[in-house]
């Protein structure tokens, strides 16, 4: 979760991570550069507002 409230999920087979905002609404779709099997998400950087992936 981010620090707004909102929620990170990574889809596994698609490549994507989905960030909602609070209430569940889509906000952004992020495509991953390391290919489909997109399983793990973290916050973090300097002002913990980039995403992390394994």
């Amino acid at each position: 979760m981010n620090k707004d409230g909102g929620l990170a999920i990574a889809h596994c087979g698609l490549g994507t991570v989905w960030v909602l905002n609070r209430l569940g609404e889509p906000l952004y779709r992020v495509q991953s550069c390391e290919g489909l099997s997109t399983t793990n998400i973290a916050y973090g950087g300097s002002d913990n507002r980039q995403l992390l992936h394994h």
